[in-house]
């Protein structure tokens, strides 16, 4: 399989300023999995994929493991030695 199967033409970019809803909308109204993230001078700086959108507090999809881990951080505590 080549890049080009699994790829849409013309490629629908969105710049580092679009909002992670402005993204998750894009994605749903075009029917795809991912877009590149360009700059003002159209140079690919990044990939936003469906998965990097899943598991945001922002949308109240985090992991709640995740989300404890996070709240034993903020307070302070650590969740283990990491060295």
């Amino acid at each position: 399989m080549l890049a080009r199967d699994v790829m849409v033409s013309p490629v629908i970019p969105v710049t580092k300023s679009a909002t992670d809803r402005d993204v998750a909308r894009m994605m749903l109204e075009k029917r795809i999995s991912a877009v590149p993230v360009v700059d003002n001078a159209d140079k690919v700086i990044g990939i936003v994929t469906e998965s990097d959108l899943l598991h945001r507090v922002e949308a109240g999809t985090e992991r709640r493991d995740t989300c404890a881990h996070h709240h034993r951080i903020e307070a302070g505590e650590s969740g283990g030695s990491r060295n």
